[in-house]
């Protein structure tokens, strides 16, 4: 009893001379050096605290001008295409007709859209007008069954929306930090301080552009140019071609829709939906990520995070359509339903 009081126990170490074991030891232990300092801290920048900002963002479509001038100006004039050099629309001159073409009418931003909510916008391709009428099966002094409340007069008039693809579309955006990231110690200065909040016109922006969208491969980030002699907060002017259309300004950034169709790798025409329509005819739907980030890969000054940077990636949602249907009571008593 006394003897297992007064007992300790120690490790024992036993070295052993062998090459073999020797070179797989440092080879481990050097993969692991490498798979932490080369990896996790100078590639991915591991070793700094993450935190996700709340935002908000903002988006508005707009027609297609002249010079990109003000639409809110008396002198400013659209610069829509001819329908007859639309190859979608029934106008268009030569080629073959083809069912899937319809007459095709201009529309301006309002007529188009009622506004923009959360940061979602409904951009119409295509629009579909039928009228009905009361079957009178239905009334409160109706004996009869209900079989339909309206009915059709029609099959109705489709038209697509002429020139979609140069719409402009504004994206505005604004982030801030949470309390308990924003307040990090400086450590007396030696460590920058936390980017507390921010917006599209403080830090410079780029757009992913993949060479093959649908399995994100082959991708790469393109600077958004400021408007010449303005500054904006994006990148230089290097680029200013690399994603047609795009520029940014004092309010935001600004692409064309066909611009965004393209990244996200979407023709309007060419792709269809399982019911054979085009995506013009059935509709698509876009998501538009901004990643804000501080994140530099292999910065020499790896104890300090790199500058404050956003990235614009675009992706097509995996919906067969895409629509929305609004109604109309006319002053007979009939229903119009425009979808």
């Amino acid at each position: 009893m006394l003897g297992g009081l007064v007992e300790y126990q120690a490790l024992k170490k036993v070295k052993v001379r062998s090459v073999k074991l020797g070179l797989l030891s440092s080879v481990t232990f050097g993969c692991v050096g490498l798979y932490v300092a080369g990896f996790q801290i100078l590639y991915k920048s591991r070793h700094f605290a993450s935190a996700s900002p709340s935002g908000t963002a903002r988006i508005q479509a707009q027609r297609p001008v002249v010079d990109h001038c003000n639409v809110l100006h008396p002198s400013c004039r659209a610069d829509f295409t001819p329908r007859k050099d639309l190859d979608y629309c029934s106008q268009h001159n030569g080629g073959e007709s083809s069912k899937h073409k319809h007459p095709c009418q201009y529309l301006d931003e309002h007529q188009m859209t009622a506004g923009a909510l959360n940061g979602a916008i409904m951009i119409p391709t295509r629009v579909t007008v039928q009228n009905q009428h009361p079957t009178g099966q239905c009334g409160l002094e109706a004996k009869g069954s209900c079989e339909n409340i309206y009915s059709f007069n029609s099959h109705g008039n489709s038209t697509f929306i002429a020139d979609v693809e140069r719409f402009t579309l504004l994206i505005d955006h604004a982030f801030t930090m949470p309390r308990k990231a924003a307040g990090s110690p400086t450590f007396g200065g030696l460590l920058p301080e936390t980017v507390r909040r921010g917006s599209a016109i403080n830090y410079p922006g780029y757009w992913e552009k993949c060479e093959d969208p649908k399995n994100l491969t082959g991708c790469a980030l393109i600077g958004i140019p400021c408007i010449p002699g303005h500054h904006c907060g994006s990148a230089d002017d290097s680029s200013w071609t690399a994603v047609p259309g795009s520029i940014g300004l004092r309010v935001g950034d600004v692409i064309p829709l066909g611009s965004l169709l393209s990244l996200a790798g979407v023709d309007l025409d060419k792709d269809k939906n399982s019911a054979g329509e085009s995506l013009r005819q059935g509709g698509v739907a876009l998501r538009v990520d901004v990643d804000y980030e501080n994140r530099e890969p292999f910065r020499l000054a790896f104890w300090t995070p790199g500058d404050m940077r956003y990235t614009y990636r675009v992706t097509r949602l995996p919906v067969e359509t895409y629509k929305m249907t609004s109604s109309t009571i006319l002053p007979n008593g009939h229903r119009s339903l425009s979808d």
